[in-house]
Formats: C-alpha cells, structure tokens, sequence
C-alpha cells in the first residue's frame, strides 16, 4: 500500500496568561530556597527569592515540582485559571541517607551504629531510591560494601554527579569501586581521583589528622582488594 504525506497547517489561538506565585515554607512557615520546575512542558520556573516565585503561564494545567535541600521533594498539580498564589510546605528529611547498595549483604549495621553512636538522624534507602529524593539530602553516604562488579551504573554515576554539582556532600565506599568504573568521567571527576593499581598490599589510610586500618579488629572486612588511588589535580 502506497504511503501519502500531507502538510497540515494548523492555527492555534493564545492562552490568556496568569501570574502564578509559589510559596515556599517549611512546617514553621519559615520561607525556604527552593527550585520550582514544571513537568513535561516548555515552560522555565526558577530559584524561589525569600521563599518566593512568580511565573506567568499560560492558562491550564500543571504538575509543578518543588527541591529543597534538606527536605522531601514536593510535586503538586494545578490549574491557573488566574492570577494566583499557591502555598508549599515542605517536609524535612534528616540530614543524612544511607543509600544500601550492597547486593543484599548486611554492611548496613555497621554505618547506623557508628550514626547511632555519634547521635546523627538519619534515613535508610535501597539504590532504587528517585533523583528527586537524593536531592533532598544534604549528605549522601553510598556503600557498595564488598562488590567487585557492577558497584555503580551509569545512570547511578549521573544521579550522583548532578547530587554533587547541586552542592550535596557525597562520601561513596567500596572495595573495587575503582577498579570497576576507573575510565568514567565520574570517577575521575566528580569523585576525583586517578587510579592507578588493583589491590593495596597497605591497610593504613591517612587523611588530614586522620588514620585508621581498613579491616581493623571491629569493622565490616570488606576491604580484601582495596584500590591504590592519587589525587587527581
């Protein structure tokens, strides 16, 4: 059967448009800085000012979505039919997430007692946890525990990077994380690091007044192939 194309000229009438402002607070009604974005149209929101932000949009309806660091993302449906005001309250997160990524050991005790035991609120995700929600916390701790493979998908590495470029605070541990994504762009960027052998015969890591033993007497022992890895710049 032969195919025929047609050209279709079609003329659409404007919209009226409508000032919307977004209000942006927390449980106490203290205004928040938040970003305000719509979902699946051509249509730009922005950074809220003093917990505030006006958009002049066509009339109809929106799914608008709203971040703030330190609290749950907010995804809200309207219709603008006129100029208006619409109020958010934010819920808070704690400052910490332990995103367990582990392939279903139990490395997980070991972070929440050392949490526990320092006082610090926290929640508890698997990797399956959504962009969105990563974004609400202002610290990520990401633990691969003992794999040697498949430690961080490419769309993980993207979700992190934009975490970190967003100013969120990443600490990722691993054995082998390295070793399994040392080519990336993430690897040698964003976490920033060059690797340079598999397999450290050293337990001893220093930092800035700082040293322990991997595999020490009362950790998780899953340090058997620790990387050997430099600054990178």
């Amino acid at each position: 059967v032969a195919k025929e194309v047609k050209e279709l000229s079609l003329t659409l009438d404007q919209a009226p448009t409508f000032t919307a402002t977004f209000n942006v607070a927390n449980a106490e009604g203290a205004p928040l800085a938040a970003n305000v974005s719509f979902a699946d149209v051509p249509v730009e929101g922005g950074d809220t000012i003093d917990g505030s932000l006006a958009v002049d949009l066509p009339g109809g309806a929106y799914t608008v979505i709203v971040k703030s660091r330190g609290y749950q993302a907010k995804t809200m449906d309207i219709n603008v039919t006129e100029t208006k005001s619409f109020d958010l309250v934010m819920d808070s997160l704690p400052p910490y997430v332990l995103v367990d990524d582990d392939k279903g050991k139990n490395y997980e005790t070991y972070y929440t007692a050392a949490l526990d035991e320092a006082g610090v609120e926290y929640d508890t995700k698997d990797k399956t946890l959504s962009s969105d929600d990563l974004m609400g916390y202002a610290n990520v701790i990401w633990f691969t525990g003992s794999a040697s493979s498949d430690t961080l998908s490419s769309a993980e590495q993207a979700a992190l990077k934009a975490y970190v470029n967003s100013g969120g605070r990443l600490i990722i541990t691993g054995q082998d994380i390295g070793y399994n994504i040392k080519n990336t762009s993430f690897y040698k960027e964003v976490i920033g690091v060059k690797y340079l052998k598999d397999t450290s015969k050293v337990k001893t890591v220093t930092g800035q007044d700082l040293e322990f033993r991997l595999d020490g007497v009362d950790s998780a022992n899953n340090q058997k192939y620790p990387d050997v890895i430099e600054l990178n710049g």
